[in-house]
């Protein structure tokens, strides 16, 4: 199995597993909600649930990468992972909309919250549960460097302190009054939002090919350079098509010693090893300003 398919299938298998976390975390907290009347622990779970389908999403958009690329889709599916944290970011923001509604009703008409040690334990598991969650996704994607994952990771880090907050609102809300539940949805509430915003403009700037690609093209710059039979490189584009998937043209001024025929085994010769990077570049010959003049 080559380096992108054991990286997909590592992702797949971390995804996969903290899915099936997310669903065992989504039900325990919704039981402690529903049972305590905690306004800020069910929307925890609510967050669970939310999570579990943007995992399911994220499995997706992995397992396409499995694909072949084809005539069709020369790149092939690789920014299927930009889709997918623009998923997550996307439910994140209605997450945080659906919070605030629902703390600004309980505001208005405050309830009682029950406190039981037994609820306060499992919530405290839970937190325990998603912390691990939290440093796997960040372990992983140290190796595997994926945006989709990056999304889940923040995603996860803030659902830390959504269930942290859960924890200090059923905490409080029993001792101070009603309303201490409903404050704690607002203040969560508008912190989910705007971190969900943020992601979604990032990920929105990878889905329209914004992405980072100085690195690689730095890389092509310093092969070409070191080239012989390349005099000199005028210009490098390349479009961020997703991990290890760039493509573009390199404008360059061939030696005037090498023939047509030469210039295009130079040309094949740098494609073939730039392609083992992950990086598709077409060498488009231009004149130098001498010939030019």
């Amino acid at each position: 199995m080559d380096k992108d398919k054991q990286r997909t299938v590592s992702a797949i298998v971390l995804v996969a597993s903290c899915l099936l976390a997310s669903l065992g975390l989504a039900i325990a907290k919704m039981y402690v909600g529903l049972r305590s009347n905690s306004l800020v622990v069910t929307l925890d779970g609510m967050n669970s649930f939310f999570d579990v389908a943007t995992g399911v999403v994220t499995v997706v958009a992995f397992c396409v990468l499995f694909v072949p690329r084809s005539e069709r889709h020369p790149h092939g599916f690789g920014r299927g992972e930009y889709l997918a944290g623009f998923v997550v970011a996307c439910v994140t923001v209605v997450m945080g909309v659906v919070f605030l509604f629902r703390s600004v009703g309980r505001l208005a008409m405050a309830e009682p919250v029950y406190y039981r040690l037994s609820s306060m334990i499992i919530i405290l598991v839970a937190l325990v549960v998603k912390v691990g969650m939290t440093v796997a996704y960040g372990v992983v994607n140290r190796r595997v460097r994926s945006y989709a994952l990056r999304a889940l990771l923040l995603d996860s880090v803030l659902d830390v302190g959504v269930t942290a907050v859960s924890v200090a609102s059923f905490t409080i809300s029993q001792a101070a009054s009603y309303a201490a539940d409903a404050w704690f949805g607002i203040a969560l509430s508008v912190v989910v939002m705007a971190l969900g915003v943020k992601m979604v403009v990032d990920n929105t700037r990878l889905l329209l090919g914004a992405g980072d690609v100085s690195a690689e093209r730095d890389a092509v710059r310093r092969l070409l350079a070191a080239t012989v039979g390349i005099d000199a490189v005028r210009a490098v584009v390349l479009s961020d098509f997703g991990y290890r998937c760039k493509a573009g043209y390199a404008e360059v001024v061939f030696s005037p010693a090498l023939s047509v025929e030469e210039a295009a085994e130079v040309a094949a010769e740098v494609r073939a090893s730039l392609a083992e990077e992950g990086v598709d570049v077409r060498l488009v010959p231009v004149c130098t300003d001498a010939a030019a003049g």
